[in-house]
């Protein structure tokens, strides 16, 4: 009697939580059959739902985290088929990477050695359902249920509005763990994920993605530069054995437009970081120390994007901590002139750092 109260009550919360994010929005669910039917040819005229291609990323958030997915490499497997490595995309995942390839009917599959491959996802199966398996244990996600619940429902998420979007529901084995439905647009791929927390529900969503060329927001033209977190710690407490803090930093140009950007640059540098303080004075530069070979350079970026990052050790140039404060990462193209204002491509962030006794 226990156990089947238990039962009724997670499939009460499933319809509670599966009301948030983009399960509200949109058609109905459709019903769902216990045995599994054959996709109709139709569906695979719909555009790519989970795109494989070297060099393919998303960024998702839940607001208090972020997390990367990535399409790394191409193989080939012993059973003669070609699948592609993916990073990131399991959360609490122990594989890290697993390789997956599109089935003929636009299935996602991964690799089994041992047999068959693990089935993942089976868009087109409008009226049936199926159990998300995979190699090796994803906590709470492998084994659970899944159907097509939703079709054509609109979301919005940082990355952008996306119509026409695909839901699958899931129904997992943990009874306060796993996913609970995620949402996919077409010709980007996943965009929103609800996942079952003991806490309540967690809601994943995109924040960017470089998808085929194709990015997510679309930026015409324009920089950012980030950091990998806001809040970095000098180490006082004895004994002190790594006492500056490390950030990695990034800068991406975009230029998504029909007008081209010729850059020269005056040697082999393509970029750089400074480091300023609260009054704007330099404290340091990333490039400090570093050589650069004497040669012009010339790039045009047309319907493109540039991507450059380092790692900065963040001490004063005569070899001194950072005295506690906020401080802003300037990163910027060196191109021919920039400093001058002819053509600077510069972007800013704003970190602080403190000290630990």
């Amino acid at each position: 009697m226990k156990r089947r109260m238990r039962s009724s009550l997670w499939s009460a919360a499933i319809v509670v939580v599966g009301l948030l994010g983009c399960a509200f929005a949109g058609q109905s669910a459709l019903p769902i059959e216990q045995s599994s039917a054959i996709p109709s040819q139709r569906v695979y005229d719909r555009p790519v739902l989970f795109p494989l291609e070297i060099g393919n990323e998303w960024v998702y958030s839940d607001g208090a985290g972020s997390f990367t997915v990535q399409v790394l490499r191409e193989t080939v497997e012993a059973n003669l088929l070609k699948y592609f490595e993916v990073s990131g995309y399991l959360l609490n995942d122990t594989a890290k990477v697993r390789k997956l390839r599109r089935g003929p009917l636009g299935e996602i599959l991964e690799y089994n050695p041992g047999g068959e491959d693990f089935l993942w996802y089976r868009f087109g199966n409008y009226r049936g359902a199926w159990r998300f398996e995979t190699g090796g244990d994803a906590a709470c996600i492998t084994g659970s249920r899944v159907s097509v619940g939703d079709i054509g429902a609109k979301v919005d998420v940082p990355a952008g509005t996306f119509e026409r979007t695909l839901r699958l529901d899931f129904l997992s084995p943990c009874a306060d763990g796993g996913i609970v439905n995620e949402c996919f647009a077409g010709g980007v791929g996943l965009v929103e994920r609800v996942l079952n927390t003991i806490a309540g529900p967690r809601i994943v969503r995109l924040v960017s993605a470089r998808v085929g060329g194709s990015e997510w927001p679309p930026a015409s033209y324009g920089v950012e530069v980030s950091l990998d977190r806001p809040l970095y710690y000098n180490n006082l407490m004895p004994p002190i054995i790594d006492e500056w803090p490390k950030a990695r930093a990034k800068l991406v140009v975009r230029n998504h437009t029909e007008w081209p950007v010729e850059l020269t640059f005056p040697t082999s540098q393509r970029f750089d970081f400074i480091v300023r303080d609260a009054l704007g004075k330099e404290i340091l530069r990333w490039s400090d120390g570093r050589a650069f070979l004497e040669v012009i350079g010339q790039e045009k970026l047309l319907r493109d994007s540039r991507s450059y990052s380092a790692d900065i050790v963040l001490k004063s140039r005569d070899g001194k901590r950072l005295p506690a404060g906020f401080y802003t990462l300037a990163g910027f193209l060196t191109t021919q002139g920039s400093g001058s204002g002819l053509l600077e491509i510069t972007g800013t962030v704003i970190f602080e750092i403190r000290d630990i006794h």
